[in-house]
């Protein structure tokens, strides 16, 4: 009973190469900017998913490595983590990995991963979101100017700068998304209204890195006064009794 018994879901078959015989996916779904609506003609299709380890693995050698997989492939990209780190992960406001529970569409979705999804408000938490969303994007807009101080003006090549707008589209975009998600409690994945906002943001990221991490500096004292909806901790409890049961239901079968 160690390996699933499964059959490969049309249209992700590319997830299996990845996957073992003792793993099977439970959702997938096209993340990124394609998701966001903010694709360029350059922009390939990314992909993320949450799998799980047949319970049976669960009592023998290496389980917790196990436990903390994430399976990754290439020609598409994508990631797929276990769902016990995927659940760890949601509970600590991981913005990347949150996002799946709020797409419109996926590629594939189980019974089992619909019930996550009407439980994602369990997930939330004040302090957990604002670390996660605006505390990344603090880091990241230093990085960014401690890099520009040391390689002096023109100091990117190329690749680099069209990476450095690319990554400042990405922090404002996690700053609104942030911000919505506090006083909303919910997650817009798709945000291009805001395109020509994000891609501003995203050249003086490139061109003028001291007055983007100025600008972060703002949003993120905005995004700290916000009065949240968002409850103080997640619900761990109801988490855990949705892991426990399912797992019970997968070795019973």
């Amino acid at each position: 009973m160690a390996h699933i018994n499964r059959h490969m879901e049309p249209g992700i078959e590319f997830i299996y190469k990845s996957l073992t015989p003792d793993e099977s996916p439970l959702v997938l779904g096209v993340v990124g900017s394609t998701a966001y609506g903010l694709a360029t003609e350059n922009s390939d299709k990314d992909y993320l998913g949450v799998h799980y380890v047949a319970t049976e693995k669960l009592y023998g050698f290496g389980a917790t490595e196990l436990l903390k997989t994430t399976r990754t492939g290439s020609l598409p990209d994508f990631a797929s983590h276990e769902v016990a780190k995927f659940i760890n992960l949601c509970m600590g406001g991981n913005p990347t990995v949150l996002e799946i529970l709020w797409l419109e569409q996926y590629e594939y979705l189980s019974s089992s991963f619909r019930e996550l999804i009407n439980l994602r408000h369990c997930f939330l938490s004040t302090k957990r979101v604002k670390a996660a969303y605006g505390g990344y994007v603090l880091q990241q807009a230093k990085r960014l100017l401690n890099r520009s101080s040391e390689d002096g003006p023109g100091g990117f090549d190329p690749k680099l700068k069209k990476r450095t707008a690319k990554h400042g589209r990405h922090c404002f975009r996690l700053l609104s998304q942030g911000m919505n998600l506090l006083q909303t409690g919910e997650i817009v994945i798709n945000v291009s209204e805001h395109k020509e906002f994000l891609f501003n943001a995203g050249e003086t990221a490139e061109n003028n890195p001291q007055g983007f991490y100025e600008a972060v500096r703002k949003q993120i004292a905005v995004m700290d006064n916000i009065d949240s909806v968002l409850p103080d901790h997640a619900d761990r409890e109801r988490l855990e009794s949705w892991l426990v049961k399912f797992r019970k239901e997968q070795y019973d079968q």
